[in-house]
């Protein structure tokens, strides 16, 4: 998650924003309440129908079937989220205690996905287009002041730009690229299993969340370009380039600012990597390695006054493998255990994370007739550098050493536009204080797909 310090009119802003968002999601009900409306006294209740539907709002009395055909897909989806800080945490009241507080934060997601294939005949052309609503307070600015970041959604709180681009397939699909308004998250340093996770560094390591706060992370988009080279269905190579001066959430606040400065370098991402078993029907996985490089000189994160340090750069390795499904056949749903890993690591004298170990296992359908729930335990690591500890004592805080938390999550699949998500987090030195009180979070989260 990019970092940004908190203002005191966080609960004004909060307060203007959220009619909005309840606005928007009135506009999109009125999908759901047109056909009940439409109904004759003798027809059924359409109530015992909506679980059923791919979509709360339905298909817009068919409007949204022919839009698809046509190649307009519309899309809107809401998560919200609340959280308590049941002990612990590095941040204290006046009194010198560890504050246990409660918070609610939500991200609504609208936008439209144009197949320029069906629209106009532009074979293999995509333009996306996106909007984001955030709202809610914040555990980590409250209570935890961790460096992981307690959740993956939660923002400054404002209606933004998301991702707007524009992306064109060459060779059956085995060349990409996109153009635009970017994220780096969808293409590198992810996998299908860490995506379920709410915890932020889970989702958005630390490496860069941490380390380069300003980064094309989640909600800041940024200018750039992708590639994606997957010649046959085993290798892949995925590139990409960033601007590299992505500005704080609170200055860039709609993401209407498109920052490209010579003085701010860039950007580089590189991913290569294999799946396994792609096409023989076995037991899949993917692994890679990959980097990230930011050209811009930079002050030596205040570690040294006035040291300054041409570029920055990590190296990580990521892996997934399933390794056992009741099924033979791989496109049957049904019990499956999969796990998953991330190592890498950056320079300790320009980086306040200098080690960043997470990992994972996700247990798929795992109750019986739940073949779309996933039970999911996820842990990580991040080793603060000495330099940075050493600067923190220097400045009268105690030394810093290693923040590591603890998840486990289970998403309930209760309808399939809706899901459930009860989230326990256990955080052992929150902001890797060595005096920091170990804390316990627990939460629950609601998708709404509209």
């Amino acid at each position: 998650m990019n970092e940004f310090n908190t203002e005191d009119h966080e609960d004004l802003r909060a307060a203007r924003t959220r009619p909005i968002a309840l606005a928007l999601i009135c506009i999109l009900l009125a999908g759901l309440l047109s056909p009940l409306c439409a109904q004759d006294s003798t027809s059924s209740s359409l109530l015992p129908a909506i679980p059923q539907r791919d979509y709360l709002a339905g298909d817009y009395d068919g409007i949204r079937t022919r839009l698809y055909a046509q190649g307009v897909d519309l899309f809107a989806n809401y998560q919200g989220e609340v959280f308590g800080n049941v002990s612990g945490g590095s941040i204290l009241d006046s009194l010198g205690q560890t504050r246990n507080v409660a918070s609610y934060d939500g991200l609504l997601t609208f936008g439209v996905n144009l197949d320029l294939g069906k629209l106009i005949g532009w074979s293999g052309a995509k333009i996306y287009f996106s909007v984001l609503e955030l709202h809610g307070s914040s555990l980590t600015h409250e209570s935890l002041g961790d460096i992981a970041g307690f959740s993956n959604i939660y923002g400054y709180n404002t209606i933004r730009l998301g991702e707007v681009y524009f992306e064109q397939s060459f060779f059956n699909n085995q060349l990409r690229i996109q153009a635009g308004q970017l994220l780096s998250h969808d293409e590198f340093f992810g996998n299908s299993y860490e995506e379920l996770f709410i915890n932020g560094t889970l989702d958005e390591f630390t490496l860069l969340s941490a380390n380069l706060p300003y980064s094309p992370l989640f909600p800041m988009a940024t200018p750039g370009v992708k590639i994606d080279i997957e010649p046959g269905k085993t290798f892949f190579l995925k590139t990409a380039l960033f601007s590299g001066s992505v500005q704080a959430q609170s200055v860039n606040r709609h993401s209407v600012d498109f920052p490209i400065s010579k003085n701010s370098g860039a950007f580089l991402f590189n991913e290569l990597g294999f799946h396994l078993n792609s096409e023989n029907g076995g037991l899949p996985g993917t692994y890679s390695v990959a980097a990230f490089y930011h050209t811009g000189t930079r002050a030596d994160v205040g570690y040294r006054p006035g040291a300054v340090k041409d570029g920055d750069y990590g190296i990580f390795f990521m892996a997934d493998q399933m390794l056992w499904r009741q099924s033979n056949d791989p496109a049957k749903k049904g019990p499956a255990l999969a796990v998953w890993t991330r190592i890498g690591g950056t320079p300790a004298e320009r980086n306040l994370v200098t080690f960043y170990a997470d990992g994972g296992v996700s247990l798929l359908a795992p109750l019986p007739g739940r073949n779309d729930d996933v039970l999911a335990i996820g842990a990580a690591c991040s080793k603060v550098s000495h330099h940075a500890s050493q600067f923190n004592q220097a400045k009268g805080g105690q030394p810093l050493s290693t923040e590591s938390v603890l998840e486990v999550t289970y998403n309930l699949q209760l309808a399939p536009w809706w899901q459930l998500q009860p989230d326990f987090q256990y955080y052992l030195k929150p902001s890797a204080g060595i005096h920091a009180a170990n804390a316990a979070v627990l939460g629950l989260r609601t998708t709404i797909t509209f």
